[in-house]
């Protein structure tokens, strides 16, 4: 009897390590894709770029883990990037060692823990159009020059967000005209948005919370 019972709390301690599906993603996607909350989440373990014209289309509940630390953890969207997630069901953008969403990936228990500024950022660029960010987390984003989200000379709709604890959240740059509506900026620890001057956003209903400048 003592034997079967230490086997059972063996399997369940090597099932509790990892009770999620994990996708590891880097490189260029080239064809229209789809993340699914059953792949999800998906790893990013390098750099990783969406090419000119393709689409990618994430679920909503789906979880994104950037993996790199401050290095090689760019995403940067040159086609059409499509995150739209719910009220009940946030996609959520977030760094390898926050367990909160998609649980303990990197299977160190609570030996590490997240922290502002630890994965790089989301670059949506110029060649991008329809991109569409709707609904989303952003978490401990914004390592270095870069935020966690950054629109260059596009027109990226920007809405329902919820921005928490980056080092930078949010930037806009050169010709972009994007609409930043009803997001929420909390506990970001460097000024939330920056602005190009030859930028031409329009916001709406957006709210700050304990954000430092």
């Amino acid at each position: 009897m003592k034997i079967r019972i230490i086997l059972a709390i063996c399997i369940l301690q090597i099932g509790c390590l990892n009770l999620f599906a994990q996708t590891e993603v880097s490189g260029i996607i080239n064809t229209n894709t789809t993340w699914t909350t059953t792949e999800s989440p998906y790893l990013i373990i390098d750099d990783l770029s969406l090419s000119e014209n393709i689409t990618l289309t994430i679920e909503p509940g789906v979880v994104i883990k950037f993996t790199g630390g401050g290095f090689n953890s760019t995403f940067t969207v040159n086609g059409t990037l499509l995150a739209q997630g719910t009220t009940a069901e946030p996609i959520v953008f977030t760094e390898g060692r926050d367990d909160s969403y998609g649980g303990d990936t990197n299977n160190d228990g609570n030996a590490s823990s997240p922290a502002a500024g630890n994965w790089e950022g989301i670059n949506i660029t110029g060649t991008s159009s329809g991109s569409v960010i709707d609904n989303c987390l952003f978490r401990y984003g914004g390592y270095g020059n870069w935020e966690a989200l950054n629109v260059s000379n596009s027109s990226t709709t920007v809405t329902n967000n919820h921005f928490y604890r980056n080092a930078l959240a949010l930037s806009i740059n050169n010709a972009s005209s994007p609409q930043i509506s009803s997001n929420i900026f909390e506990e970001d620890t460097y000024a939330p948005i920056t602005i190009n001057l030859a930028a031409n956003p329009v916001f709406s209903n957006n709210q700050f919370l304990n954000c430092k400048c």
